[in-house]
């Protein structure tokens, strides 16, 4: 009789853990949840007006163009995994001649570092584990591509991923749906 309890336990645990998995990823992509903060964080920085949503990328689905004053040619900034599994279609989604930065959570770098951005979730996630942290750790960084000569300015992409800003932008969106 306790074998069957116990099998009967960790078959419910194992519905249980894949209902939730569909729930969630019916709920909301972790891409539309940081292309909602980036807009957020956009407009906080003075550009509202200026970005614009889309969903034309097949690799990458969510993208947010930006126009910075003085610039012909948009902005991106694309949703990507941290393991940056899409990395080598980077160059064919970014633009020639634009160049491309990475951001996650507190750190910002010019070239793609898989180890340190990994690293970067750990530590965040430690101490998100023990209560010490600020940031909502999905694994999902952006990559900033500006063309020749334009910049996106001092943002402080961190706000993408600050708690308040992620879940003010879950209530909001649940309040519209």
């Amino acid at each position: 009789m306790n074998r069957l309890v116990g099998r009967v336990v960790l078959a419910a645990l194992l519905l249980m853990t894949v209902a939730g998995k569909i729930h969630i990823s019916a709920k909301s992509s972790p891409d539309a949840t940081i292309s909602r903060a980036v807009v957020k964080v956009l407009a906080a920085h003075g550009m509202s007006g200026q970005v614009r949503v889309s969903s034309t990328r097949d690799v990458l689905r969510f993208s947010v163009e930006v126009r910075s004053p003085g610039c012909e040619r948009t902005i991106e900034i694309l949703p990507v995994d941290i393991n940056l599994q899409a990395a080598p279609l980077f160059d064919i989604v970014v633009e020639p001649g634009y160049t491309m930065s990475f951001a996650y959570l507190d750190r910002t770098w010019r070239f793609e570092d898989r180890m340190d951005m990994r690293f970067t979730w750990l530590r965040n996630k430690a101490l998100s584990i023990i209560g010490f942290g600020r940031f909502v750790t999905i694994p999902t960084g952006l990559l900033i591509a500006e063309p020749p000569g334009c910049h996106v300015g001092p943002v402080d992409w961190s706000l993408v991923w600050d708690t308040r800003t992620l879940t003010s932008g879950q209530k909001s969106a649940q309040q519209s749906g």
